[in-house]
Protein backbone atom coordinates (compact mmCIF):
# COMPACT_ATOMS: atom_id res chain seq x y z
CA UNK A 1 0.00 0.00 0.00
CA UNK A 2 1.05 3.62 -0.40
CA UNK A 3 3.02 5.22 2.46
CA UNK A 4 1.02 7.42 4.85
CA UNK A 5 1.01 11.16 4.20
CA UNK A 6 1.54 13.64 7.06
CA UNK A 7 -0.89 16.54 7.29
CA UNK A 8 -0.61 19.48 9.72
CA UNK A 9 1.38 17.54 12.27
CA UNK A 10 -1.00 14.57 12.35
CA UNK A 11 -0.05 11.33 10.66
CA UNK A 12 -3.04 9.25 9.63
CA UNK A 13 -2.58 5.81 8.14
CA UNK A 14 -4.47 2.64 7.39
CA UNK A 15 -2.91 -0.70 8.27
CA UNK A 16 -3.25 -4.11 6.68
CA UNK A 17 -2.02 -7.63 7.24
CA UNK A 18 1.12 -8.92 5.56
CA UNK A 19 -0.94 -10.77 2.96
CA UNK A 20 -0.21 -9.53 -0.60
CA UNK A 21 -2.86 -7.26 -2.05
CA UNK A 22 -3.66 -9.57 -4.94
CA UNK A 23 -4.47 -12.41 -2.55
CA UNK A 24 -6.64 -10.57 -0.02
CA UNK A 25 -8.18 -7.40 -1.44
CA UNK A 26 -11.42 -7.78 0.48
CA UNK A 27 -9.80 -8.20 3.91
CA UNK A 28 -7.45 -5.30 3.26
CA UNK A 29 -10.28 -2.97 2.32
CA UNK A 30 -12.17 -3.84 5.50
CA UNK A 31 -9.17 -3.08 7.70
CA UNK A 32 -8.53 0.20 5.92
CA UNK A 33 -12.08 1.29 6.66
CA UNK A 34 -11.95 0.42 10.35
CA UNK A 35 -8.35 0.99 11.47
CA UNK A 36 -7.03 4.53 11.87
CA UNK A 37 -3.86 5.91 13.42
CA UNK A 38 -2.79 9.42 14.42
CA UNK A 39 0.75 10.42 15.41
CA UNK A 40 1.64 13.75 17.04
CA UNK A 41 5.00 15.28 17.84
CA UNK A 42 5.89 18.48 19.67
CA UNK A 43 9.17 20.11 20.59
CA UNK A 44 9.94 23.36 22.39
CA UNK A 45 13.24 25.06 23.14
CA UNK A 46 13.25 28.07 25.48
CA UNK A 47 16.28 30.11 26.49
CA UNK A 48 15.67 33.13 28.74
CA UNK A 49 18.24 35.49 30.25
CA UNK A 50 18.74 37.42 32.36
CA UNK A 51 15.97 36.78 34.91
CA UNK A 52 14.64 39.60 37.06
CA UNK A 53 15.22 39.04 40.81
CA UNK A 54 12.04 38.01 42.59
CA UNK A 55 12.62 39.41 46.12
CA UNK A 56 12.82 43.19 45.91
CA UNK A 57 10.15 44.80 48.07
CA UNK A 58 11.46 44.66 51.62
CA UNK A 59 14.32 43.32 53.74
CA UNK A 60 15.34 42.81 57.36
CA UNK A 61 19.03 42.80 56.43
CA UNK A 62 20.61 46.25 56.81
CA UNK A 63 23.27 45.72 54.14
CA UNK A 64 20.50 45.19 51.55
CA UNK A 65 18.69 48.45 52.38
CA UNK A 66 20.26 50.46 49.48
CA UNK A 67 18.72 48.03 46.99
CA UNK A 68 15.15 48.08 48.34
CA UNK A 69 12.46 49.88 46.34
CA UNK A 70 8.69 49.73 45.90
CA UNK A 71 8.89 51.29 42.45
CA UNK A 72 8.72 49.35 39.24
CA UNK A 73 12.16 47.89 38.50
CA UNK A 74 14.06 49.62 35.73
CA UNK A 75 17.67 48.76 36.48
CA UNK A 76 18.11 45.52 38.42
CA UNK A 77 21.07 44.16 40.34
CA UNK A 78 22.47 40.65 40.01
CA UNK A 79 25.72 39.05 41.02
CA UNK A 80 25.55 35.96 38.80
CA UNK A 81 24.99 35.29 35.07
CA UNK A 82 21.36 34.23 35.46
CA UNK A 83 19.46 32.17 32.90
CA UNK A 84 16.58 29.73 32.40
CA UNK A 85 16.63 27.05 29.72
CA UNK A 86 14.09 24.33 28.98
CA UNK A 87 13.79 21.62 26.33
CA UNK A 88 10.55 19.67 25.93
CA UNK A 89 9.94 16.73 23.61
CA UNK A 90 6.69 14.81 23.20
CA UNK A 91 5.32 11.93 21.12
CA UNK A 92 1.85 10.41 21.05
CA UNK A 93 0.25 7.74 18.88
CA UNK A 94 -3.45 6.84 18.90
CA UNK A 95 -4.68 3.74 17.09
CA UNK A 96 -8.44 3.30 16.71
CA UNK A 97 -10.13 0.11 15.51
CA UNK A 98 -13.86 -0.07 14.81
CA UNK A 99 -14.37 -3.70 15.82
CA UNK A 100 -17.97 -3.65 14.62
CA UNK A 101 -20.88 -1.23 14.40
CA UNK A 102 -21.21 -0.96 18.19
CA UNK A 103 -17.68 -1.36 19.60
CA UNK A 104 -14.45 0.62 19.18
CA UNK A 105 -11.06 -0.36 20.55
CA UNK A 106 -8.47 2.36 21.10
CA UNK A 107 -4.77 2.32 21.99
CA UNK A 108 -3.17 5.55 23.26
CA UNK A 109 0.62 5.67 23.63
CA UNK A 110 2.51 8.74 24.84
CA UNK A 111 6.05 9.75 25.80
CA UNK A 112 7.35 13.08 27.15
CA UNK A 113 10.82 14.30 28.01
CA UNK A 114 11.80 17.52 29.79
CA UNK A 115 15.16 19.06 30.63
CA UNK A 116 15.40 22.27 32.68
CA UNK A 117 18.41 24.34 33.74
CA UNK A 118 18.49 27.63 35.59
CA UNK A 119 20.71 29.90 37.63
CA UNK A 120 18.66 32.33 39.73
CA UNK A 121 19.66 35.37 41.76
CA UNK A 122 16.90 35.52 44.37
CA UNK A 123 17.89 38.53 46.45
CA UNK A 124 17.80 41.34 43.86
CA UNK A 125 21.09 42.92 44.85
CA UNK A 126 24.69 42.87 43.55
CA UNK A 127 25.64 40.97 46.73
CA UNK A 128 25.88 37.14 46.87
CA UNK A 129 23.02 36.66 49.34
CA UNK A 130 20.88 33.93 47.73
CA UNK A 131 21.31 32.21 44.39
CA UNK A 132 21.34 28.77 42.75
CA UNK A 133 24.83 28.33 41.35
CA UNK A 134 27.57 25.71 41.20
CA UNK A 135 30.91 25.53 39.42
CA UNK A 136 29.30 23.64 36.52
CA UNK A 137 26.26 25.94 36.22
CA UNK A 138 22.98 26.14 38.14
CA UNK A 139 20.10 23.83 38.95
CA UNK A 140 19.47 20.93 36.61
CA UNK A 141 16.22 18.97 36.31
CA UNK A 142 15.51 16.03 34.00
CA UNK A 143 12.18 14.21 33.63
CA UNK A 144 10.80 11.38 31.48
CA UNK A 145 7.27 9.96 31.36
CA UNK A 146 5.58 7.24 29.32
CA UNK A 147 1.99 5.96 29.33
CA UNK A 148 -0.08 3.33 27.59
CA UNK A 149 -3.86 3.00 27.61
CA UNK A 150 -6.20 0.44 26.07
CA UNK A 151 -9.85 1.50 25.90
CA UNK A 152 -13.05 -0.18 24.71
CA UNK A 153 -16.09 1.98 23.94
CA UNK A 154 -19.44 0.52 22.93
CA UNK A 155 -23.19 0.69 23.10
CA UNK A 156 -26.38 -1.32 22.81
CA UNK A 157 -29.96 -0.16 22.61
CA UNK A 158 -30.06 0.84 26.30
CA UNK A 159 -26.38 0.70 27.34
CA UNK A 160 -23.40 2.97 26.69
CA UNK A 161 -20.18 1.68 28.20
CA UNK A 162 -16.45 2.28 28.38
CA UNK A 163 -13.70 0.23 29.98
CA UNK A 164 -9.96 0.26 29.92
CA UNK A 165 -6.51 -0.47 31.29
CA UNK A 166 -3.90 2.21 31.97
CA UNK A 167 -0.15 2.11 32.69
CA UNK A 168 2.11 5.05 33.56
CA UNK A 169 5.81 5.31 34.37
CA UNK A 170 7.94 8.36 35.07
CA UNK A 171 11.31 9.24 36.55
CA UNK A 172 13.19 12.43 37.29
CA UNK A 173 16.21 13.85 39.05
CA UNK A 174 17.01 17.32 40.38
CA UNK A 175 20.46 18.70 41.14
CA UNK A 176 19.74 21.69 43.36
CA UNK A 177 22.64 23.91 44.48
CA UNK A 178 21.78 26.74 46.88
CA UNK A 179 24.16 29.43 48.12
CA UNK A 180 23.40 31.89 50.92
CA UNK A 181 25.00 34.86 52.70
CA UNK A 182 28.25 35.47 50.86
CA UNK A 183 28.72 31.72 50.25
CA UNK A 184 28.99 30.94 53.96
CA UNK A 185 26.16 28.41 53.59
CA UNK A 186 26.28 26.26 50.44
CA UNK A 187 23.87 23.38 49.96
CA UNK A 188 23.71 20.56 47.44
CA UNK A 189 20.06 19.49 47.60
CA UNK A 190 19.57 16.56 45.19
CA UNK A 191 16.69 14.13 44.84
CA UNK A 192 15.41 11.58 42.35
CA UNK A 193 11.97 10.05 42.09
CA UNK A 194 9.99 7.55 40.07
CA UNK A 195 6.44 6.28 39.69
CA UNK A 196 4.90 3.12 38.30
CA UNK A 197 1.11 3.22 38.13
CA UNK A 198 -1.53 0.75 36.96
CA UNK A 199 -5.28 1.30 36.67
CA UNK A 200 -8.38 -0.52 35.47
CA UNK A 201 -11.70 1.25 34.99
CA UNK A 202 -15.21 0.81 33.67
CA UNK A 203 -18.34 2.92 33.40
CA UNK A 204 -21.78 2.30 31.92
CA UNK A 205 -24.96 4.31 31.30
CA UNK A 206 -28.22 2.37 31.51
CA UNK A 207 -31.33 3.97 30.06
CA UNK A 208 -34.03 2.68 32.43
CA UNK A 209 -36.81 4.56 30.62
CA UNK A 210 -36.90 7.37 28.10
CA UNK A 211 -36.61 9.78 31.05
CA UNK A 212 -34.45 7.96 33.63
CA UNK A 213 -30.77 7.11 33.14
CA UNK A 214 -28.45 5.52 35.70
CA UNK A 215 -24.67 5.70 35.36
CA UNK A 216 -22.27 3.59 37.39
CA UNK A 217 -18.51 3.28 37.26
CA UNK A 218 -15.46 2.21 39.21
CA UNK A 219 -11.69 2.65 38.92
CA UNK A 220 -8.92 0.75 40.67
CA UNK A 221 -5.56 2.53 40.89
CA UNK A 222 -2.25 1.23 42.20
CA UNK A 223 0.88 3.40 42.31
CA UNK A 224 4.42 2.60 43.43
CA UNK A 225 6.53 5.65 44.38
CA UNK A 226 10.32 5.65 44.77
CA UNK A 227 12.75 8.26 46.14
CA UNK A 228 16.49 8.78 46.46
CA UNK A 229 17.85 11.74 48.41
CA UNK A 230 21.12 13.56 49.18
CA UNK A 231 21.65 16.79 51.13
CA UNK A 232 25.10 18.23 51.75
CA UNK A 233 26.35 21.47 53.27
CA UNK A 234 29.66 23.34 53.33
CA UNK A 235 30.73 26.75 54.59
CA UNK A 236 32.90 27.91 51.70
CA UNK A 237 33.31 27.11 48.00
CA UNK A 238 36.35 24.81 48.28
CA UNK A 239 35.68 22.43 51.18
CA UNK A 240 33.99 19.06 50.61
CA UNK A 241 30.29 18.76 51.39
CA UNK A 242 29.20 17.36 54.75
CA UNK A 243 26.25 14.98 54.31
CA UNK A 244 23.12 15.86 56.26
CA UNK A 245 21.12 13.28 54.29
CA UNK A 246 23.68 10.70 53.13
CA UNK A 247 24.00 9.21 49.67
CA UNK A 248 22.07 5.95 49.51
CA UNK A 249 19.01 7.32 51.33
CA UNK A 250 16.16 5.67 49.42
CA UNK A 251 12.51 4.84 50.00
CA UNK A 252 9.58 3.23 48.23
CA UNK A 253 5.90 2.77 48.99
CA UNK A 254 2.79 1.53 47.18
CA UNK A 255 -0.56 3.33 47.30
CA UNK A 256 -3.88 2.01 46.01
CA UNK A 257 -7.54 2.99 45.95
CA UNK A 258 -10.90 1.98 44.49
CA UNK A 259 -13.00 4.99 43.49
CA UNK A 260 -16.66 4.64 42.38
CA UNK A 261 -19.08 7.02 40.70
CA UNK A 262 -22.90 6.93 40.59
CA UNK A 263 -25.13 9.31 38.62
CA UNK A 264 -28.92 9.35 38.35
CA UNK A 265 -30.41 11.73 35.78
CA UNK A 266 -33.97 12.58 34.83
CA UNK A 267 -35.00 14.12 31.51
CA UNK A 268 -38.05 16.33 32.02
CA UNK A 269 -38.10 17.24 28.33
CA UNK A 270 -35.75 17.63 25.40
CA UNK A 271 -34.54 20.91 26.93
CA UNK A 272 -34.51 20.24 30.71
CA UNK A 273 -32.38 17.65 32.49
CA UNK A 274 -31.65 17.16 36.21
CA UNK A 275 -29.07 14.92 37.84
CA UNK A 276 -27.65 13.77 41.16
CA UNK A 277 -24.06 12.56 41.40
CA UNK A 278 -21.88 10.83 44.00
CA UNK A 279 -18.21 10.12 43.39
CA UNK A 280 -14.96 9.44 45.17
CA UNK A 281 -11.51 10.74 44.26
CA UNK A 282 -7.94 9.80 45.11
CA UNK A 283 -4.64 11.67 44.98
CA UNK A 284 -1.68 9.40 45.59
CA UNK A 285 0.76 9.88 48.45
CA UNK A 286 4.49 10.31 48.00
CA UNK A 287 7.75 11.43 49.55
CA UNK A 288 9.21 14.80 50.53
CA UNK A 289 12.32 14.89 48.39
CA UNK A 290 13.16 18.46 49.43
CA UNK A 291 13.04 18.00 53.20
CA UNK A 292 16.09 19.79 54.64
CA UNK A 293 17.07 20.40 58.24
CA UNK A 294 20.36 21.91 59.44
CA UNK A 295 21.84 21.35 62.92
CA UNK A 296 21.49 24.30 65.27
CA UNK A 297 25.04 23.63 66.48
CA UNK A 298 27.56 21.94 64.20
CA UNK A 299 30.05 21.61 67.06
CA UNK A 300 27.69 19.36 69.06
CA UNK A 301 27.92 15.73 67.78
CA UNK A 302 24.63 14.75 69.43
CA UNK A 303 22.70 17.55 67.69
CA UNK A 304 24.36 16.76 64.35
CA UNK A 305 23.57 13.03 64.65
CA UNK A 306 19.95 13.74 65.62
CA UNK A 307 19.53 16.09 62.64
CA UNK A 308 20.91 13.51 60.20
CA UNK A 309 18.63 10.82 61.65
CA UNK A 310 15.60 13.12 61.34
CA UNK A 311 16.46 14.03 57.73
CA UNK A 312 16.67 10.34 56.83
CA UNK A 313 13.41 9.53 58.63
CA UNK A 314 11.54 12.44 57.02
CA UNK A 315 12.81 11.48 53.56
CA UNK A 316 11.72 7.87 54.00
CA UNK A 317 8.31 8.58 55.57
CA UNK A 318 5.58 8.98 52.93
CA UNK A 319 2.78 11.48 53.20
CA UNK A 320 -0.66 9.87 52.94
CA UNK A 321 -3.02 9.87 49.95
CA UNK A 322 -5.70 12.56 49.77
CA UNK A 323 -9.22 11.13 49.52
CA UNK A 324 -12.37 12.91 48.40
CA UNK A 325 -16.10 12.24 48.60
CA UNK A 326 -18.18 14.48 46.34
CA UNK A 327 -21.94 15.10 46.19
CA UNK A 328 -23.55 17.16 43.43
CA UNK A 329 -27.04 18.20 42.29
CA UNK A 330 -27.52 19.90 38.96
CA UNK A 331 -30.02 21.23 36.45
CA UNK A 332 -29.30 21.85 32.75
CA UNK A 333 -31.72 23.75 30.53
CA UNK A 334 -31.85 25.17 27.03
CA UNK A 335 -34.52 27.31 25.37
CA UNK A 336 -35.11 29.82 22.57
CA UNK A 337 -34.47 27.08 20.00
CA UNK A 338 -31.14 26.25 21.62
CA UNK A 339 -29.83 29.82 21.56
CA UNK A 340 -29.94 30.15 25.35
CA UNK A 341 -28.83 27.85 28.17
CA UNK A 342 -28.88 28.04 31.96
CA UNK A 343 -27.01 25.48 34.05
CA UNK A 344 -27.02 25.31 37.86
CA UNK A 345 -25.02 23.00 40.12
CA UNK A 346 -24.68 22.70 43.91
CA UNK A 347 -21.95 20.56 45.43
CA UNK A 348 -20.30 19.45 48.64
CA UNK A 349 -16.81 17.92 48.84
CA UNK A 350 -15.48 16.09 51.88
CA UNK A 351 -11.69 15.78 51.86
CA UNK A 352 -9.68 13.53 54.16
CA UNK A 353 -5.89 13.79 54.65
CA UNK A 354 -5.76 16.96 52.54
CA UNK A 355 -2.28 17.52 51.10
CA UNK A 356 -0.79 21.00 51.59
CA UNK A 357 2.45 22.31 50.12
CA UNK A 358 4.43 24.19 52.78
CA UNK A 359 7.54 26.26 52.09
CA UNK A 360 10.35 25.59 54.55
CA UNK A 361 13.56 27.49 55.21
CA UNK A 362 15.03 25.38 58.02
CA UNK A 363 18.28 25.05 56.10
CA UNK A 364 18.08 24.66 52.35
CA UNK A 365 14.95 26.25 50.90
CA UNK A 366 12.30 23.83 49.68
CA UNK A 367 8.65 22.82 49.80
CA UNK A 368 7.22 19.77 51.53
CA UNK A 369 3.79 18.12 51.58
CA UNK A 370 1.90 17.70 54.85
CA UNK A 371 -1.45 16.00 55.47
CA UNK A 372 -3.54 18.68 57.15
CA UNK A 373 -6.58 16.63 58.12
CA UNK A 374 -10.21 17.02 57.02
CA UNK A 375 -11.95 19.77 55.08
CA UNK A 376 -15.43 20.54 53.73
CA UNK A 377 -16.09 22.61 50.63
CA UNK A 378 -19.60 23.65 49.60
CA UNK A 379 -20.61 25.78 46.69
CA UNK A 380 -22.99 26.79 43.92
CA UNK A 381 -22.17 27.43 40.27
CA UNK A 382 -24.47 29.15 37.76
CA UNK A 383 -23.71 29.56 34.08
CA UNK A 384 -25.88 31.19 31.39
CA UNK A 385 -25.34 31.76 27.67
CA UNK A 386 -27.44 33.58 25.10
CA UNK A 387 -26.92 34.06 21.38
CA UNK A 388 -29.53 36.63 20.30
CA UNK A 389 -28.14 36.47 16.76
CA UNK A 390 -25.45 34.72 14.78
CA UNK A 391 -23.25 37.79 15.28
CA UNK A 392 -23.48 38.07 19.07
CA UNK A 393 -22.87 35.69 21.97
CA UNK A 394 -23.29 36.62 25.65
CA UNK A 395 -22.11 34.56 28.60
CA UNK A 396 -22.26 34.99 32.38
CA UNK A 397 -21.17 32.78 35.27
CA UNK A 398 -21.18 33.04 39.05
CA UNK A 399 -19.59 30.83 41.68
CA UNK A 400 -20.04 30.80 45.44
CA UNK A 401 -17.65 28.83 47.65
CA UNK A 402 -17.69 28.08 51.38
CA UNK A 403 -14.53 26.20 52.33
CA UNK A 404 -13.23 25.37 55.80
CA UNK A 405 -11.06 22.90 57.66
CA UNK A 406 -12.83 20.44 59.92
CA UNK A 407 -9.53 19.23 61.34
CA UNK A 408 -6.03 20.67 60.91
CA UNK A 409 -3.52 18.86 63.08
CA UNK A 410 -0.40 20.90 63.89
CA UNK A 411 2.03 19.56 66.49
CA UNK A 412 -0.73 17.31 67.84
CA UNK A 413 -3.25 20.16 68.23
CA UNK A 414 -6.37 20.70 66.13
CA UNK A 415 -5.88 24.21 64.68
CA UNK A 416 -8.81 24.10 62.23
CA UNK A 417 -10.25 27.41 63.45
CA UNK A 418 -6.88 29.16 63.10
CA UNK A 419 -5.87 28.01 59.62
CA UNK A 420 -6.92 29.48 56.28
CA UNK A 421 -8.22 27.43 53.37
CA UNK A 422 -5.98 28.33 50.44
CA UNK A 423 -7.08 29.39 46.94
CA UNK A 424 -10.75 29.43 47.93
CA UNK A 425 -12.33 32.82 47.03
CA UNK A 426 -15.91 33.11 48.26
CA UNK A 427 -17.30 34.78 45.12
CA UNK A 428 -16.23 34.66 41.47
CA UNK A 429 -17.96 36.36 38.54
CA UNK A 430 -17.28 36.26 34.82
CA UNK A 431 -19.06 38.21 32.05
CA UNK A 432 -18.26 37.84 28.37
CA UNK A 433 -19.57 39.35 25.15
CA UNK A 434 -18.33 38.14 21.78
CA UNK A 435 -19.52 40.01 18.68
CA UNK A 436 -18.91 39.92 14.95
CA UNK A 437 -18.07 43.50 14.04
CA UNK A 438 -17.87 43.13 10.29
CA UNK A 439 -17.97 40.30 7.75
CA UNK A 440 -15.94 40.48 4.55
CA UNK A 441 -14.97 38.16 1.76
CA UNK A 442 -11.65 37.61 3.57
CA UNK A 443 -13.27 36.62 6.86
CA UNK A 444 -14.85 38.00 10.03
CA UNK A 445 -13.56 40.69 12.36
CA UNK A 446 -14.71 39.90 15.90
CA UNK A 447 -14.37 41.68 19.23
CA UNK A 448 -14.53 40.19 22.73
CA UNK A 449 -15.13 41.94 26.04
CA UNK A 450 -14.32 39.82 29.09
CA UNK A 451 -14.80 40.91 32.72
CA UNK A 452 -13.76 38.79 35.72
CA UNK A 453 -13.98 39.30 39.46
CA UNK A 454 -12.40 37.12 42.12
CA UNK A 455 -12.73 37.78 45.85
CA UNK A 456 -9.58 37.98 47.93
CA UNK A 457 -8.25 34.64 49.16
CA UNK A 458 -5.44 33.05 51.12
CA UNK A 459 -2.38 31.57 49.43
CA UNK A 460 -0.79 29.99 52.52
CA UNK A 461 -2.58 28.12 55.34
CA UNK A 462 -0.70 30.02 58.06
CA UNK A 463 -1.60 33.47 56.68
CA UNK A 464 -3.16 35.99 59.07
CA UNK A 465 -4.50 38.23 56.28
CA UNK A 466 -5.89 37.35 52.87
CA UNK A 467 -4.25 38.29 49.60
CA UNK A 468 -5.15 41.61 48.07
CA UNK A 469 -6.15 43.66 46.33
CA UNK A 470 -9.05 41.78 44.79
CA UNK A 471 -8.48 40.68 41.23
CA UNK A 472 -10.71 42.56 38.83
CA UNK A 473 -9.38 42.55 35.26
CA UNK A 474 -11.31 43.98 32.33
CA UNK A 475 -10.00 42.75 29.01
CA UNK A 476 -11.01 44.10 25.63
CA UNK A 477 -9.89 41.98 22.70
CA UNK A 478 -10.09 42.90 19.02
CA UNK A 479 -8.32 40.64 16.56
CA UNK A 480 -4.90 39.91 18.06
CA UNK A 481 -4.76 43.07 20.19
CA UNK A 482 -5.47 42.85 23.94
CA UNK A 483 -5.93 45.77 26.34
CA UNK A 484 -5.98 45.02 30.07
CA UNK A 485 -6.88 47.20 33.03
CA UNK A 486 -6.65 46.27 36.69
CA UNK A 487 -8.57 47.75 39.59
CA UNK A 488 -9.62 47.10 43.18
Amino acid sequence: MAPPRPCRGVLSASSTTATPRARAPRGESRLQRHLQGAYRFDYSDTDQWPDTPICRARTILPFLAPYVTHDRDAPVSVDAPTFERSRTLGHSFTLTWDVNDTNTLKSITAYRQLRWNDLLDLDGSPLPVAHTARSTGGRDWSYNAASQELQLVGHTERFNYVGGLYYFKDSGFTYGPQNFFFNTFNFESDYGYGTKAWAAYGQADYKVTDAWTVTGGVRYTREKKELERYLGVRFDLTSPFFALTPLGTTAEHTFSATTPVLIVSYKFSDTVNAYAKYSQGFKSGGFNGEYSEVPSDFTNPAIVSATIANNIAESRTPFRPEKLKSYELGLKTSFADGRATVNVAAFENKTDDMQLSIFTAAGAAGSIIRNAGKATTRGVEIEATWAPSDALRLQASYGYLDAKYDRFMDAGVNEADNRAMIHAPKNTINLLADARIVRTALGDLRGTLDYSWTDDYYTYPYQLASSGPNYNPLRAIAGDTRVKSYGC
